[in-house]
């Protein structure tokens, strides 16, 4: 993503109500943004998908007491991806969507406030490849779930301009995934006449999040990076006729690294 549209993204909150200097502790509120987002998608030595994707975010921010919070948010993402690897094969539907339920505690430093939070979090990707690729391989669609821990920390900061600075520094562990692998849709290429799905346990993998929002009034914007590494999964086995021959295969989802920077725009009220 060019680095011109961040500065762009943040030139638009020259308007806006002035924020209160004295207190930036976790406020309660609720909050809309859009988001441009550059999403690389890799498996090392096999595959790649790249995609620009638009997003729609909403959050919900609670008091529980003057210290204490806890927030909802919902994200959505869709584009269309640029397959590379057996061939090439663009314009693919790629879409996800995340749900997580986060609690914190806000801090009081000089000049500045800490609010570190835990919370769990759960996403669904859905990716469609179906169709021949430019070499005639054949593709099938894909579905991700995983379920994460997010514990990360807050940094907020009050700007000389009456603004304020938000920071956020997260680590997600990965609790439990599962990769649907929709073989079902190479029936009719290449001789298969039947073919079953594989369903494909993930369990070890890590991801991070990394944040920096300039918000004044009720606007907000700036820059998020999100990354993501999952292990290879365990293994499935597949049942299947090949050329009027049963098979029997074994199927593993493969190490892979999820890469996504993006600039999001929002507004809280």
């Amino acid at each position: 993503m060019n680095k011109s549209a961040i500065f762009a993204a943040l030139g638009v909150l020259a308007v806006g109500d002035v924020m209160a200097q004295g207190d930036l502790r976790t406020a309660a509120s609720q909050e809309i943004g859009i988001t441009l987002a550059d999403y690389k998608y890799k498996e090392p030595g096999l595959m790649d998908n790249k995609a620009t994707k638009w997003g729609l975010d909403l959050a919900m921010t609670d008091k529980i007491n003057d210290a204490w919070f806890a927030r909802g948010e919902l994200r959505y993402e869709n584009g269309k991806s640029d397959y590379s690897g057996t061939g090439a094969k663009p314009n693919n539907p790629d879409w996800y969507y995340e749900l997580r339920a986060l609690a914190g505690q806000d801090i009081q430093m000089e000049g500045y406030v800490l609010a570190p939070y835990i919370g769990l979090g759960y996403r669904y990707l859905f990716n469609d490849m179906r169709g021949t690729s430019s070499t005639g391989a054949a593709g099938y669609r894909r579905e991700n779930t995983l379920y994460y821990l997010p514990i990360g920390v807050t940094h907020r900061m009050s700007l000389s301009d009456g603004a304020r600075l938000s920071t956020v520094i997260e680590y997600n562990h990965l609790l439990h995934g599962r990769q649907e692998t929709k073989l079902s849709d190479l029936v009719g290429y290449n001789g298969v006449t039947s073919l079953g799905d594989a369903s494909n346990k993930q369990t070890k993998g890590y991801g991070f999040k990394l944040s920096a929002m300039y918000e004044t009034g009720n606007w907000i914007a700036g820059p998020t990076v999100r990354y993501w590494k999952i292990d290879k999964s365990e293994n499935a086995t597949v049942f299947g006729v090949v050329s009027g021959v049963p098979v029997t295969g074994t199927v593993r989802e493969p190490k892979n690294d999820t890469t996504e920077i993006d600039v999001r725009v929002g507004y809280k009220f």
